[in-house]
């Protein structure tokens, strides 16, 4: 991160712009996001979600979206093959 000696010392609430982030490195960090996610982020994602927190949350329900529980869609096919 930009001015801090580890992740562990910047605030996962603070703005990337209070980190230190300029234009430039929140191309470079939507980049690498891409390439380590696989995703196709916009170039507006980090301005998005403008906190490490928010952007992590975001890029969780995007990589990891909930399970739905499947029961109620096999109960309504089986209701159907008996009926």
């Amino acid at each position: 991160m930009p001015g801090h000696g580890s992740p562990d010392s910047a605030e996962p609430d603070a703005g990337f712009t209070e980190l230190g982030f300029d234009s430039l490195t929140v191309v470079e960090l939507r980049n690498r996001l891409n390439y380590a996610t696989g995703l196709n982020l916009s170039a507006t994602v980090p301005f998005d979600h403008p906190s490490p927190r928010a952007l992590g949350e975001y890029l969780r329900e995007r990589l990891c979206p909930p399970e739905t529980d499947p029961a109620p869609r096999l109960l309504a096919e089986l209701d159907a093959e008996t009926a």
